[in-house]
């Protein structure tokens, strides 16, 4: 299916693309946006801001049809929503990578006030642009981090609902990455939090082998097969059709390496790194 110039889909598994977008800058969003969609709404309970369109579309029981849930009725979620549980803060290990830029605008539209980063420096003014509010380099200590990451009460309103102040917190780290290096690094960030918090919840693309965590930390590795999740890709896809459209999400920069004939100088593109952008070969 990759190499194919048309494939047949089940219509729940595919969405439209504004006029304006080209097809090669739509070809990455599916699959990073889906991961990091799941990685956050599913796995930490924050609401998902979905467009009423979109809402129309929620399979009951779905963990995205909030609004027949009831309160602790499922071991990760809460009704009402409150984003003051994390300290309106998340910090995303790679920023720039594919994941992690959609991982950040989905923090930006669904409330969070803390946005917290690492990428080259090269990056760090793209990623602001999408909704990271501080930056740091990928050499920063874990303590660097965690002194910014720091709990933010307030009485504020997120995506429409009124949310209660709340002095207690359960920091999030984001791996966007999903190495060893990235998820030991989350856990020595998410160690050094002060004052500190009852728990911690770090999401991670599976791994190799899982770093040690300390006891508190909530490991929640993410499993977002589009086609395994019926409940949520439909309204996903009419979500990411409209936030497309508004451009509230855009896609991954790209770099085009030419057509398929170019396929090995692509992949070693790939293996000596290749950072804040996707790469895109056209069929000719």
């Amino acid at each position: 299916m990759t190499f194919q110039e048309y494939s047949m889909m089940d219509d729940a598994l595919v969405g439209k693309i504004p006029d304006f977008m080209p097809v090669q800058e739509a070809s990455g969003i599916a699959m990073a946006s889906f991961t990091a969609f799941v990685g956050l709404f599913h796995e930490t309970g924050a609401e998902v801001p979905l467009p009423p369109i979109a809402r129309e579309h929620v399979p009951e029981d779905s963990f995205l049809d909030y609004n027949n849930m009831e309160t602790s009725s499922s071991e990760n979620y809460q009704w009402p929503p409150d984003l003051s549980k994390f300290g309106w803060c998340i910090t995303v290990l790679g920023g720039s990578s594919s994941v992690g830029q959609f991982m950040i605008q989905y923090a930006r539209i669904a409330g969070f006030r803390k946005i917290l980063t690492t990428a080259s420096p090269s990056n760090h003014a793209y990623l602001k642009t999408l909704g990271a509010t501080q930056c740091f380099d990928r050499s920063a200590t874990a303590a660097d981090i965690a002194s910014i990451a720091s709990p933010t009460t307030c009485q504020a309103s997120a995506v429409g609902t009124n949310q209660p102040q709340n002095t207690e917190y359960t920091p999030l780290v984001f791996d966007a990455i999903g190495s060893v290096q990235t998820a030991t690094m989350a856990v020595e960030i998410l160690s050094c939090l002060t004052p500190d918090p009852m728990s911690r919840i770090l999401v991670s693309p599976s791994v190799d082998e899982v770093p040690p965590v300390v006891e508190d930390v909530d490991y929640r590795g993410i499993y977002a097969l589009v086609g395994a999740l019926w409940d949520t890709s439909l309204p996903y896809f009419m979500a990411m059709e409209e936030w497309l459209a508004t451009k509230d999400i855009v896609p991954n920069r790209i770099q085009l390496v030419g057509t398929i004939e170019q396929a090995h100088e692509a992949l070693a593109m790939s293996r000596r790194g290749v950072s804040g952008v996707k790469l895109v070969m056209s069929i000719p």
